[in-house]
């Protein structure tokens, strides 16, 4: 209810007031690798489809030249992508449950969910590298 009296609760503070720390950094990250998963899973199924629409050649153009080397970045940022995000969306499920909020473990795991993101993608793109006969 509306009241005439000053409320002396502080109001939420700006990002640049803040002390930036792991959960701050894995909330912001799982929210950005969201969108990006939306948005290049549906650049892919767009792809694939005119892919199959028009044949082989548009596909082996993709990974010759200097389009290679955008497209293999682009799976590299896409698997880091999903690992993080994998791994971030576990670490919400634990919370979801009551569990992991203290702030010295909270951090642990943010920190560990960043590392593993990242570790997880370079193994998947690695594999992919040796898979598709890159390396």
């Amino acid at each position: 209810m509306a009241s005439d009296r000053a409320d002396s609760r502080p109001l939420s503070p700006h990002l640049q007031i803040w002390r930036w720390h792991p959960t701050m950094a894995t909330s912001i990250l799982h929210r950005a690798t969201g969108i990006v998963n939306y948005v290049w899973v549906s650049a892919l199924a767009l792809w694939i489809t005119y892919a199959a629409w028009s044949g082989d050649a548009d596909f082996t153009a993709l990974l010759s030249g200097w389009e290679a080397v955008i497209a293999y970045l682009l799976i590299f940022g896409a698997l880091v992508s999903i690992a993080f995000h994998f791994f971030n969306g576990i670490r919400y499920l634990f919370w979801d449950s009551g569990k992991g909020f203290t702030p010295s473990l909270a951090s642990k795991i943010s920190l560990f969910n960043i590392i593993a993101g990242f570790g997880v993608g370079i193994a998947a793109f690695v594999w992919f590298l040796i898979a598709s006969g890159a390396l």
